[in-house]
């Protein structure tokens, strides 16, 4: 099988610890249910990020975390966390999940610059593969 891929990407600033929420959407500005989330930060400190799935609904008995509240506490948080300098957050979404918004938090005030790529990653006719165009 042959996956397929439209990527999606934008580039967010945040400059603060206040949570920043994020709706992913099309090139006409239209949200669009993505199964496939990629973030990467960039920024001169050594902080962290967190990556919160907000669309999706799931029951977890505890509340949420933000990046800035996190550190220490014994329950995990629903989503994905790495350094800014150094890491990347990606969610492959089962066929029954998709997402359009996300919230990304970080726990230092530092500018940070997000660049996230994102879509709809789906399994394509083997059959058409042969009507692609080749070239010359």
């Amino acid at each position: 099988m042959r996956e397929q891929f439209r990527p999606y990407t934008l580039v967010a600033d945040i400059t603060e610890t206040t949570p920043s929420s994020i709706t992913l959407t099309d090139s006409e500005g239209t949200a669009l249910e993505c199964n496939f989330v990629s973030v990467e930060g960039s920024s001169n400190s050594d902080a962290f990020f967190s990556v919160i799935l907000s669309s999706i609904q799931v029951e977890a008995g505890v509340l949420s975390k933000h990046a800035a509240t996190m550190q220490g506490t014994v329950s995990g948080v629903i989503g994905g966390t790495a350094r800014l300098q150094q890491g990347v957050v990606e969610f492959v979404l089962s066929d029954g999940d998709r997402v359009s918004e996300i919230t990304i938090s970080q726990n230092t005030g530092d500018d940070a610059r997000y660049f996230i790529n994102y879509g709809e990653v789906y399994t394509g006719n083997p059959l058409r593969a042969q009507m692609r165009p080749k070239g010359n």
